[in-house]
């Protein structure tokens, strides 16, 4: 348990360090990328790999297995992500910028998503702008609700939930290289 610990507080360490370093030196509108969310997804496989490997492992417990594995990371991966979420709520709750940087977020995603579907169903360019400025409509309209800012307290359950989810989906693959390989003559 003390050795799943260790490993906890190392990812919630480098998930807090990345957050600050998203936010303050690149911005908080990095934050909210695809490219923040796949350096942090990135940093984490690797670590999790390399730490996992030294910390799980534990000769006085025998091999470790995968079912093993999973569970330990698993573990791990919801106290970091118990720790980092409760420093991130701290943080951001109240900082507007942030806010402002989500909602700029949210409604380029959504103008994006709706230019994707329009070029997908094989629509002029004209087309596609008349899908953007409908997406835009049903925006001022309140029809399309805003999403829950995700720093904020009240959203914590549903964004530790769905943490949960992608965390548990990343112990299942990455136990595949932290477990011990079962020897021919073992």
């Amino acid at each position: 348990m003390k050795n799943i610990l260790k490993l906890a507080l190392i990812l919630t360490a480098i998930g807090i360090l990345l957050s600050l370093i998203y936010r303050y030196a690149l911005g908080p509108d990095f934050l909210f990328t695809l490219k923040g969310a796949g350096v942090s997804i990135l940093i984490t496989i690797i670590l999790s790999i390399v730490l996992g490997r030294k910390y799980l492992r534990d000769p006085e417990e025998g091999r470790l297995g995968y079912g093993q594995a999973v569970k330990k990371l698993f573990m791990a991966f919801l106290v970091s992500l118990l720790l980092s979420g409760v420093f991130n709520c701290l943080m951001y709750a109240n900082n507007e910028e942030m806010k402002e940087s989500f909602r700029n977020y949210e409604i380029e995603m959504q103008e994006s998503g709706a230019r994707l579907g329009a070029r997908m169903a094989g629509q002029s360019e004209a087309e596609q702008e008349a899908a953007i400025d409908k997406i835009r409509e049903l925006r001022e309209s309140g029809e399309i609700q805003p999403q829950s800012y995700p720093f904020a307290w009240h959203a914590f359950a549903l964004t530790f939930v769905n943490g949960v989810v992608v965390y548990l989906l990343l112990a299942l693959l990455l136990a595949l290289f932290v477990r011990e390989k079962e020897t021919q003559h073992a």
